[in-house]
């Protein structure tokens, strides 16, 4: 038998390998779409990170400048 004709049984039900690999490759190619929006949900959550840090240290550098001009009113 050819390696392109060889079949398996599963469950009670003949399965060509040609078939299994499609799956198989279905599979694979849904996985690296879900790695890949994952990827991009935490380039986007780092970003936020950033920006939150630079509003805090924003804040914290104007903190000082708005005391005294609360204070000289």
């Amino acid at each position: 038998m050819k390696r392109h004709e060889q079949n398996r049984k599963i469950n009670g039900i003949v399965v060509e390998d040609s078939e299994i690999k499609i799956e198989v490759r279905k599979l694979y190619k849904r996985f690296l779409e879900i790695q890949l929006d994952l990827t991009n949900d935490l380039i986007f959550l780092q970003a936020l990170l950033v920006q939150q840090r630079r509003w805090d240290i924003t804040r914290e550098a104007e903190a000082p400048i708005l005391q005294e001009t609360v204070a000289g009113w």
